[in-house]
């Protein structure tokens, strides 16, 4: 299976658990919308180190393109996350098909911060459209482990979901986006 991750403390809980599954997951980095380019490179170094440390395959995409989704986010600032979620179940899905896989998930799926039922919906609906079966555990419960992993680990663990208008929210939770 292809497993979408954004990061190796998150990736820590998800790829043993489809492991457990009887499942080798190929961790897939692709996230356009960390940002900046410094964030995104910690997050692909921590995924990496994850992959050595427990013998998991990494898959990086090749492109960095964090344009189109900020041309999005700062359009629709409400919408951004139906955007960010889409784009990179989207291209997981493609990158499992182009490989013969027939299931993907994502890691996104751990974090009690992003919307469990939002993503499930999209991966369902973008498995349809492909051909394929979108795995969906409810791991949240085991988000705490991502902590210790990451110490236990030595993996770098990020404060801010990747894009900079979540980053801003962290620092300012009392004021709204506008588009």
């Amino acid at each position: 299976m292809v497993l979408h991750s954004c990061c190796g403390p998150c990736a820590s809980v998800v790829a043993p658990y489809f492991r457990e599954q009887g499942l080798e997951p190929l961790l897939f980095y692709y996230n356009p919308n960390i940002q900046p380019m410094a964030e995104y490179e910690k997050r692909r170094r921590g995924l990496l180190m994850l992959g050595q440390a427990q013998n998991f395959a990494v898959l990086l995409s090749e492109a960095y393109d964090p344009f189109p989704f900020l041309q999005h986010a700062i359009k629709h600032p409400k919408e951004r996350c139906t955007y960010c979620y889409a784009d990179r179940l989207q291209k997981t899905a493609e990158e499992a098909k182009r490989l013969g896989i027939k299931q993907f998930s994502t890691t996104l799926l751990v974090s009690p911060y992003q919307n469990w039922d939002h993503i499930v919906e999209l991966g369902k609906k973008i498995a349809v459209k492909n051909g394929l079966e979108f795995l969906a555990p409810d791991l949240r419960a085991n988000y705490p482990e991502t902590k210790s992993n990451a110490l236990s680990l030595g993996l770098y663990r990020q404060n801010y979901c990747g894009c900079l208008l979540s980053e801003y929210e962290r620092f300012y939770p009392e004021k709204e986006i506008q588009s």
